[in-house]
């Protein structure tokens, strides 16, 4: 199998989008995530495109909109599961878990089940920026 590389603008807009979803600045990870993500054009095109997804629909939960939420944190999941446990130094895995959770409670939501209240708190990326640096390609920029 061909060893997975990023070039160093990439994994630059991947370390940054990431900072900026775990401070919760959904809307700002969502554009440093996408300007790297217009111009991959290999597997991990997917990947970056989940977690503009997901701080999308987090961005739309912070504004109550449950049904934005949920219409983007349902097509992030179905974009990151296929790179479980973990890929380009994000776990993965315990992510889209967690993830899971505050959808199931979108949806309690929106059916009148619970309210906004009932959300899980936002998870977090769980992130090695070592993990990620042995993926960069040397002289990519």
């Amino acid at each position: 199998m061909e060893p997975i590389r990023v070039t160093e603008e990439e994994a630059r807009a991947l370390g940054q989008g990431i900072q900026e979803f775990n401070e919760g600045f959904y809307f700002e990870a969502h554009d440093t995530l996408e300007e790297a993500w217009h111009g991959i054009r290999d597997v991990h095109r997917a990947f970056y495109h989940g977690l503009i997804q997901m701080a999308t629909g987090l961005y739309h939960l912070t504004g109550e909109n449950l049904k934005g939420a949920e219409s983007q944190i349902e097509a992030g999941l179905r974009k990151l599961l296929p790179f479980q446990p973990a890929y380009l130094g994000v776990e993965v895995s315990e992510f889209v878990r967690r993830m899971g959770d505050v959808l199931e409670a979108i949806r309690a939501a929106r059916s009148g089940g619970s309210g906004r209240s009932e959300i899980p708190s936002f998870p977090r990326l769980s992130f090695d920026p070592e993990g990620l640096a042995r993926h960069v390609a040397e002289g990519a920029e």
